[in-house]
C-alpha cells in the first residue's frame, strides 16, 4: 500500500474518482439539493440564519444538511465511481506485491484473499477452539 501511494496510484484514482463527480449529473444533484434545502431552512427561520453573522449561519446550515437525506444519494454515486476503478487499482497493487515477493507467493496471498466473510468466521472459530485447548 505505501509503495502504491508512494507511486502516485491512489491520488490518479482519487482524482479519476473527483472528475467523474465533477463532471457528471451527481454534482448538479447535490448542488441542487444544498441550494433548496438552504432556501428552506432560510424561509423557516429567517431570523436564526439572516440575522446572525455569517460564521454562525453556516455551521447551522452544514447541521441542517448533515441531519437532512442531501448526502446519501451523492454518496452512493461516489461509492459508485469509487467501485468503477476499484478493478485498476487492485491489478496495480497485485502486480506491486508480485513484483515485492514473486510469482508464488502473490498467488498463494491472492487465493487467501478470495476467501468469503463466511470462510474467514469458521476460520477464526476453528483457531479459537485450539487456542481454548
Amino acid at each position: 500500500m505505501h509503495t502504491f501511494k508512494k507511486k502516485g496510484e491512489f491520488d490518479a484514482l482519487r482524482k479519476k474518482t473527483f472528475v467523474r463527480f465533477d463532471e457528471g449529473e451527481a454534482k448538479l444533484v447535490l448542488t441542487t439539493a444544498l441550494n433548496e434545502l438552504a432556501d428552506n431552512e432560510i424561509e423557516r427561520n429567517p431570523n436564526d440564519f439572516l440575522a446572525r453573522d455569517r460564521r454562525v449561519t453556516v455551521p447551522l446550515l452544514e447541521g441542517a444538511a448533515e441531519r437532512s437525506d442531501v448526502f446519501k444519494l451523492t454518496e452512493h454515486d461516489v461509492d459508485r465511481y469509487v467501485l468503477e476503478y476499484l478493478e485498476q487499482a487492485e491489478k496495480a497493487l497485485r502486480d506491486i506485491r508480485r513484483k515485492e515477493v514473486g510469482d508464488e507467493q502473490a498467488a498463494e496471498e491472492e487465493r487467501r484473499g478470495q476467501k468469503s466473510d463466511h470462510e474467514y468466521a469458521a476460520d477464526a472459530d476453528t483457531r479459537r477452539e485450539a487456542r481454548a485447548k
